[in-house]
């Protein structure tokens, strides 16, 4: 279904206009099925300057990247508004996505591979049989320059949401069109009801967000570690005194060394600076002879220049690293000596993948995002003519989210925050973050600030009590009691388990613990009296340390209760509704 006006290119993708699909379902054209719908949107993403191609392998998409562009939904059936939703649509489809469990398993649910929470972001992965179709400023370039072949092979299943634009950036064709796709039942509850709309006419609106070209809420970026390229090389000597092993190092590249754990004693090391050395070991050969070594990098003019491994220490210097004999009696290794010798006796060097940097758009170019095609997939299931009669009327049920945003900026100490919630809200789910609309803040883990606070080792800012009084109870009683530094998380970890529907004997829908304390979310389950309501909330909460520290802390309350749509069809004639109306169960 495409929209009735024109949202495509740089002049129809435009914040604050809207798109809007007006479309029906009946007997003839089928029957709606809301939950397989999905809205989707082709185009390229590039920068003011150069909209051609992806600026940098460091930035992937934010999770449901499609809701970050947009900042109002609804969605109407015949007339009658059934769900509005606005705001952060981003943040809605991120609890939803909480809420199906593990950030790794997102990738094998059933969901499409950008709705995922998966953090994880790897170097390219290339197997390169000629630099000739490689673009210029592609990393293999720099490390190995002159060279026909390059592997680098990650050890883990490269994450969607960043594999989708690596990918592209080395396209010698230039920048190829990225297509994405999401349920519309991330945005809207109401779509993901588990029925067949038989009849109605049906208009769905998104109003594209402020971020929707710049994509501050759709794109994240972090810096990428450096990391081995290619089969390290064993070194080895036959002579105790010196060894010198040529490698040939441009200017500003990077060596790795590493212990032979591959992960204790790994060093980047850049050429572009003062000389540097760093401890380093070699193989032991026949006769246990071996010096200890050391990397020198000196920075130079020519990229020729070899840079050498160079022996600087005596065979018997008594300082845990000689091995010339295999006992005390030999006159070097003391007990301490022998019990580190196995680890110790191999070193590997490798060449190495530099760092990738975080994208700085203030200083390379603010991003772009222009589609050229946007579309409802609707999926409709189509009857078999006279089988299935006319339904008197029909009623979905679904779970309507409303989502309360509450800036508290910098807070020493403790908050207490009085809101008004829904009549019908039977679930509470509270969660803080940094809400600033940045690349570098990764908003999609909507729970973050809570459990990592200021991200220093103080975690100052994260969560250390919380309650909520609702009808004249408190809940939990006595309040949580958290210390996120020293990881005291269980009980309100253990609540949300039992939120998501994880138990003893069925790990289906959990979060791991370390997970959880990453990007913390507290979940309430409301159950007062069936004669009273209560919409009077009260959260308290109290700050580690020094309290937080972004002007943009962000407490976001969830309020989840349960809609009812019900379709009326009295005209014998026609499988259109005569009238539609949404009600609160409360």
């Amino acid at each position: 279904m495409y929209p009735r006006n024109s949202v495509t290119g740089a002049t129809g993708w435009l914040p604050g206009r809207e798109a809007v699909f007006q479309f029906e379902s009946d007997p003839a054209s089928g029957w709606l099925v809301p939950s397989e719908s999905k809205l989707y949107v082709r185009g390229t993403l590039g920068t003011k300057a150069d909209a051609s191609k992806i600026p940098a392998h460091s930035i992937r998409f934010a999770a449901s990247p499609l809701f970050g562009m947009l900042d109002q939904a609804r969605y109407s059936m015949n007339g009658t508004t059934v769900q509005s939703v606005s705001g952060d649509l981003d943040t809605h489809a991120q609890l939803q996505l909480r809420l199906s469990g593990n950030r790794e398993s997102h990738d094998t649910n059933a969901m499409l591979g950008c709705d995922s929470l998966r953090q994880k972001m790897l170097h390219p992965e290339r197997r390169v049989g000629s630099l000739a179709g490689i673009r210029v400023g592609h990393p293999l370039l720099d490390i190995h320059p002159g060279s026909a072949t390059e592997v680098l092979e990650n050890d883990v299943i490269p994450n969607d949401k960043h594999k989708i634009l690596s990918d592209r950036m080395d396209d010698v064709h230039g920048n190829s069109e990225i297509e994405l796709a999401s349920p519309i039942s991330l945005a809207l509850t109401s779509w993901g009801v588990n029925k067949f709309v038989p009849g109605g006419s049906h208009d769905l609106r998104f109003t594209i967000g402020q971020e929707g070209v710049n994509m501050k809420k759709s794109i994240f970026t972090q810096r990428i570690e450096p990391c081995a390229l290619g089969q390290s090389t064993v070194l080895s000597q036959e002579d105790a005194t010196t060894q010198t092993v040529n490698i040939a190092l441009p200017a500003d590249k990077f060596l790795l060394a590493a212990d032979a754990d591959g992960t204790t004693g790994v060093v980047a090391l850049n050429n572009s600076s003062a000389a540097k050395s760093v401890a380093f070991q070699a193989q032991a050969t026949a006769g246990g002879k071996v010096a200890v070594d050391k990397i020198y990098l000196t920075k130079i003019a020519d990229p020729a220049d070899a840079q050498k491994l160079k022996g600087n220490r005596n065979l018997f210097d008594d300082d845990g690293y000689s091995y010339f004999g295999t006992s005390q009696a030999d006159g070097t290794l003391t007990a301490d000596n022998i019990a580190s010798r196995k680890l110790s006796r191999t070193r590997l060097l490798a060449r190495a993948a530099p760092p990738i940097e975080a994208y700085n758009d203030a200083a390379t170019g603010e991003l772009q995002f222009i589609p050229s095609e946007v579309f409802l997939m609707c999926v409709y299931a189509l009857p078999v003519y006279g089988t299935v009669p006319r339904p008197l009327s029909t009623q979905m049920t679904f779970d309507n989210i409303h989502l309360i945003q509450e800036t508290i900026g910098k807070v020493n100490g403790s908050l207490t925050k009085q809101l008004t919630i829904p009549v019908n809200t039977t679930r509470i789910v509270i969660t803080f973050q940094d809400g600033a609309k940045t690349l570098t803040n990764n908003r999609e883990l909507i729970g973050q600030y809570g459990g990592l606070g200021d991200r220093t080792a103080n975690k100052n800012g994260s969560i250390s009590s919380l309650q909520i009084t609702l009808g004249g109870q408190s809940l939990p009683s006595p309040a949580y009691s958290l210390n996120f530094k020293t990881g005291q998380t269980i009980v309100p970890w253990a609540d949300w388990q039992s939120f998501l529907k994880a138990g003893i004997n069925s790990s289906i829908g959990s979060q791991d613990r370390s997970e959880w304390e990453s990007d913390p979310a507290f979940a309430f389950r409301i159950m007062g009296e069936r004669s009273s309501v209560a919409q009077n909330l009260s959260v308290k909460t109290s700050f580690l340390g020094t309290g937080t520290q972004s002007d943009d802390c962000v407490m976001n309350v969830f309020c989840i209760g349960t809609n009812v749509i019900e379709a009326v069809y009295d005209d014998d004639a026609s499988f259109q509704p005569t009238s539609v109306s949404v009600q609160e169960v409360v």
